[in-house]
């Protein structure tokens, strides 16, 4: 029997890091796909435009749905494929960044996951729950 152990190529922490977001995330693409909740477009979404800004790059930023469902993962990788989007970054909890993972692998995309509680492990897992 063999084991197969998927785990982040990367693993960055630290305070005020979404406000340098696209430094960190410039060689995945020129395009990316950004998903957030409600809340995190409030809290994130201004700090993260202005990140990717600096860079000249004009980001997909969507906001969540609030299920992880088939509706919404269709929904929001077709908005993905239509941005022409070249990578995907879900900014938030468990559901949010599995609904990315999932858009990422239904295009066959990168995929960047910023948790934005302490307790969640969802930059550990390969596949999305």
């Amino acid at each position: 029997m063999s084991y197969i152990f998927v785990s982040p190529g990367k693993y960055i922490q630290g305070k005020g890091l979404l406000g340098h977001i696209a430094d960190y995330t410039d060689s995945l693409g020129e395009r990316p796909f950004i998903l957030l909740s409600r809340g995190g477009q409030k809290r994130f979404g201004q700090m993260i435009r202005e990140s990717f800004g600096a860079m000249g790059i004009k980001p997909v930023m969507e906001t969540y749905g609030g299920e992880v469902t088939e509706k919404e993962i269709a929904h929001q990788a077709e908005i993905a494929r239509r941005g022409k989007c070249d990578y995907a970054i879900g900014v938030g909890g468990g559901k949010v960044t599995d609904t990315a993972k999932f858009v990422a692998w239904r295009l066959d995309l990168p995929t960047v996951v910023c948790p934005t509680i302490a307790a969640t492990d969802a930059p550990t897992p390969g596949r999305a729950v």
